[in-house]
């Protein structure tokens, strides 16, 4: 492999490890409701874009194109899935919806090991992201409906 190849990875994956580093931090700012609404309260596209796109794009990233390809280096299938999920469970910071996340994650990794491209499991999470933000929306707007009346 030429220097200039291996250069390039270097300065991909420091890049996209700089980038998940700077989601991870607004996950966890995020559950303070202050910083939340400074955040992520910005408007409609704006948040679809960081929900929707950017951060299914930054998690891809990191869980399957950085950690999994690694573990599967070194360990099975199964195993390297487990930790890749119970790890992406754990980043969403959320107890009651810890097993949606481990079994979504499990899935993405499946994607990938299968496809061996993380840009089939970008785009299943964008996809995943999607439905559940507007499943979300129309659950509350029902709810809020119901409660006016």
């Amino acid at each position: 492999m030429s220097a200039s190849l291996v250069g390039s990875e270097m300065c991909i994956r420091d890049r996209s490890i700089s980038i998940l580093i700077y989601t991870f931090r607004m996950m966890i700012l995020s559950k303070n409701q202050k910083i939340e609404k400074v955040y992520f309260h910005i408007g409609w596209i704006p948040e679809f874009i960081l929900k929707i796109i950017i951060a299914p794009v930054c998690e891809e990233i990191l869980c399957r194109n950085l950690l999994l390809a690694a573990l599967l280096e070194n360990y099975s299938f199964i195993l390297a899935a487990f930790i890749v999920s119970l790890v992406f469970a754990i980043l969403h910071l959320q107890l009651d919806t810890f097993f949606y996340f481990f079994v979504s994650s499990l899935i993405f990794s499946y994607i990938f090991y299968v496809s061996g491209s993380v840009i089939y499991t970008i785009c299943s999470h964008i996809v995943y992201n999607f439905l559940c933000s507007t499943i979300t929306v129309q659950i509350r707007e029902n709810y809020v409906s119901k409660q006016q009346l």
